[in-house]
């Protein structure tokens, strides 16, 4: 019966390369994960499988992955009964119906906005401390990953004002404050004098990323945090930061009662 139910798989996969609307690397995705349930099922009829051996299935992935995981591969074999059902093999999915709930948990940075301060007074004030304080206020400022920060260039700055960025889902404008525009003017008038075609113009051609972690590493203990701290955990901050103050300023549901009744009378003397 394995083998049977392994020959309704390769026709699946087969009928999939067919139509072409999905990458190779997607389709062996689908492929591994759906004989992963023939696995599970083991001698058992891929045509005669009810709700109750899906959530088992479902239970046992629980045990070894992430919700996140389990639901893809749920939807795997969804889309594998799903042919089934619409090649008249089966009468029903038994998928349908089954879900999976991912517990979304709340953004939370490991450094404060004030460590973030600290952290800038322990860069140092030669050329390399320099630039990595403007890179760390570029962080702060945007919300950005360090990789955008390392990928603008100098035709990227209007006037030291705003940075301009190209990002695939649209343009991301960095307003600058007056300490970091002129932190900007200082480091380009300073450090960025010479252009170089070869790697574009870059504004921190020189610096990577994996350079920039360690030194912000390095500077973050020196700024008495203990804990190892990525530059990504000033992007979750400047999120946090911007939550806090859109909830703060969003009206709360008995602000739009009370105006809704101060607009009928309702309320009135």
């Amino acid at each position: 019966m394995l083998s049977n139910s392994k020959k309704i798989v390769d026709d699946y996969i087969v009928n999939l390369m067919k139509k072409g609307r999905v990458s190779e690397e997607t389709i062996e995705i689908y492929k591994n994960e759906i004989e992963d349930f023939l696995k599970f099922i083991g001698n058992d009829d891929i045509l005669k499988v009810r709700p109750l051996k899906i959530m088992n299935y479902v239970q046992f992935l629980k045990k070894n992955f992430s919700d996140s995981s389990v639901k893809r591969r749920l939807a795997s074999i969804n889309g594998f009964f799903k042919y089934l059902l619409k090649t008249e093999k089966i009468n029903c999915n038994p998928t349908e119906g089954i879900n999976v709930k991912i517990e979304v948990k709340p953004i939370k940075s490991k450094v404060e906005i004030g460590e973030i301060n600290s952290i800038l007074d322990f860069c140092p004030e030669n050329s390399k401390g320099k630039r990595d304080k403007l890179v760390i206020e570029l962080l702060r400022t945007s919300g950005l990953k360090i990789n955008e920060i390392l990928e603008i260039k100098i035709s990227d700055i209007i006037k030291n004002k705003e940075i301009n960025i190209l990002k695939k889902t649209g343009k991301v404008v960095i307003h600058l404050e007056e300490k970091e525009s002129l932190s900007l003017k200082e480091f380009i008038e300073e450090f960025r004098n010479q252009i170089d075609e070869k790697k574009e113009n870059y504004l921190f051609k020189e610096l990577t990323r994996q350079n920039f972690r360690a030194r912000f590493i390095k500077y973050c203990k020196l700024a008495g945090i203990e804990e190892e701290i990525s530059p990504i955990e000033i992007k979750k901050t400047v999120k946090e930061m911007i939550i806090a103050k859109e909830k703060k300023e969003s009206p709360s549901y008995m602000d739009k009662i009370r105006e809704i009744y101060m607009k009928i009378g309702i309320g009135d003397e």
